[in-house]
């Protein structure tokens, strides 16, 4: 994996960072996504029609880049790592089920709040568990019956 990584940037490729990843492309063209834990995986960048930037990555998942991504962007990944974490046996379709209902259930949520359940990984302890239940009543309900 490094060598491959040391050979693209020795090639001459390009890299731009993507929240904790990078983005290189390499001389022939062929674009990748080097995450912080040193896995990567093949992308294609594209602009949507909204005018922002989209990666589709090799795995059939995408996300906007960059900054583009701002907090929700970064939540919908941490709450995607949370999944595959605590649900590790759903194939795919079962998790883009799951993963569509707890980002409905979290939609709500401020930016702050978001940015707290990052903060913890996703996995609140029992007094933000109750302040967010306070602040969001029936947070807790959406989120199980989703699970």
């Amino acid at each position: 994996m490094r060598a491959l990584l040391a050979a693209m940037i020795v090639a001459g490729a390009t890299s731009v960072a993507v929240a904790d990843d990078v983005l290189v492309t390499a001389d022939d063209g062929a674009t990748y996504v080097i995450s912080a834990d040193g896995t990567w995986q093949p992308a294609i960048v594209g602009t949507g029609e909204d005018g922002l930037t989209y990666l589709l990555l090799g795995d059939g998942t995408w996300r906007l880049s960059g900054a583009d991504a701002g907090i929700d962007g970064v939540f919908r990944d941490a709450v995607e790592a949370a999944v595959r974490q605590y649900e590790p046996d759903l194939d795919d379709g079962e998790r883009d089920q799951v993963m569509d209902c707890v980002m409905a259930a979290f939609e709500p949520l401020s930016d702050e709040d978001k940015q707290a359940l990052i903060d913890v990984d996703i996995d609140p302890d029992r007094e933000m568990q109750e302040r967010l239940e306070q602040s969001y009543p029936g947070l807790g309900d959406d989120l199980e019956a989703c699970l």
